[in-house]
């Protein structure tokens, strides 16, 4: 297996898109060797998930702010932009 090589300042972000189990990637991220080079990660969030406060709890824990893009206020789905 080929390891990932970066450069030195080069800023990570990360788009997921996994249809509700994107806890299990974050819990899976956080384990890498370059989660603390992350910047941005960017997910869909929906409000009635059961692991939506799990997702804003792990962004807040990892020092990330978010960023909610709704684009219905009738709509309980949108968009977390999450920087840190």
């Amino acid at each position: 297996m080929e390891k990932l090589k970066l450069p030195n300042n080069s800023e990570i972000i990360i788009k997921i898109d996994v249809e509700g189990n994107e806890v299990k990637v974050l819990n899976e991220l956080v384990n890498t060797a370059f989660f603390n080079r992350v910047s941005v990660i960017y997910f869909e969030y929906d409000e009635n998930h059961k692991d939506s406060k799990k997702l804003l709890t792990f962004m807040k824990k990892n020092k990330f702010e978010t960023r909610h893009l709704k684009d219905s206020d009738s709509h309980t789905q949108y968009n977390i932009f999450a920087t840190r």
